[in-house]
């Protein structure tokens, strides 16, 4: 409209521009529009819904697809692994053979389950125009990953403990039969410098030496079995090394007793008077001496002895002779 025209309705043109814009937005919407701008919202809405939920869906099951892949791989590897190698090659026996083959049946069904998995995985579909239900499943299935990688983890500890009690029991049967032969040379040096045979102590050197031997072998084949063997032969070798160390104090103290009353009873012998007094002090003094010829015997075989209650039965005896001290 022209300034001419706007003169005509009686006013400027910029007012007559805004009582035009006026009336148009005074104007009514037809509801018709209304309900097809709703209609549209609502179903531009459930898309987004639907998408959300297929992606969401799909990342379920993408999660659950990892999930089984870890485990099964863990399972595979567990079964090629070489204690179930040992096992059905015949190596493994007894006790440890029944632990190993129930782990074994264990992995292979749960291997059995994560193949079936990836198929439920691999079939399951993640549709865009589709309720709640693939949803569902895919939660179901990742639970289901979830708990065999769980089981995965689980069998996979109680491989590795078996696996390092194996060791750890091969360690210490070594140790032990180390520690044998140090006390079979211990021992050796003990006989040499006391000119003994110290045949009991010899036998319980051969006792735990056999204990050894036998934790050795079972180690080999059964190593849950091992540990009994192995703690008898620890226990052999510690009460050993402790009765060999009894016996050296008491070899030291044997000889210093030995010396000290074999003087005294010679000193009875070469002082006794008269015939009478002579033969009874001798008599005595021979007691004395058998005394200590039967705690040599029993020092020569390597045999536990009191001493010391031995010592003070002698020195009572050789007190009879000494009468008022006479032979102090």
């Amino acid at each position: 409209m022209d300034k001419t025209g706007a003169a005509r309705w009686g006013g400027d043109p910029d007012s007559i521009a805004a009582i035009a814009i006026d009336s148009a937005v005074a104007e009514p919407v037809p509801i018709g529009a209304v309900a097809l701008g709703l209609a549209v919202l609502a179903v531009l809405l459930a898309l987004a819904a639907l998408l959300f939920k297929r992606r969401l869906t799909r990342r379920i099951l993408t999660k659950a697809a990892l999930r089984q892949e870890e485990a099964f791989a863990k399972l595979n590897a567990m079964i090629l692994s070489e204690p179930f190698k040992e096992l059905n090659d015949g190596f493994v026996q007894g006790d440890t053979r029944q632990s190993l083959e129930r782990l074994e049946r264990a992995i292979l069904a749960s291997r059995s389950q994560a193949e079936l998995l990836q198929q439920k995985i691999a079939a399951q579909r993640a549709p865009l125009l589709s309720l709640i239900e693939p949803l569902d499943r895919a939660g179901k299935l990742l639970y289901e990953a979830n708990a065999l990688a769980g089981e995965a983890d689980r069998y996979e500890r109680e491989l590795a403990e078996a696996d390092r009690l194996a060791k750890d029991v091969r360690q210490s049967v070594r140790q032990v039969r180390k520690k044998t032969e140090e006390l079979a040379a211990l021992l050796e040096t003990t006989a040499l410098q006391t000119g003994y045979p110290l045949d009991e102590l010899k036998a319980g050197l051969g006792q735990a030496q056999a204990s050894v031997r036998q934790a050795e072998l079972a180690g080999t084949f059964d190593a849950l079995k091992a540990q009994a063997e192995l703690q008898s032969a620890a226990r052999a070798a510690d009460a050993l090394e402790r009765r060999i160390a009894e016996f050296q104090k008491s070899a030291a103290f044997f000889r210093e007793m030995k010396s000290r009353f074999e003087q005294r009873i010679e000193r009875i012998k070469r002082e006794s008077g008269q015939e009478e007094e002579r033969q009874a002090l001798e008599a005595i003094a021979e007691q004395a001496a058998e005394a200590l010829r039967t705690l040599e015997e029993a020092m020569r075989a390597g045999k536990a002895v009191n001493l010391r209650a031995a010592a003070v039965g002698i020195e009572k005896l050789l007190g009879q002779a000494s009468g008022a001290g006479r032979f102090e």
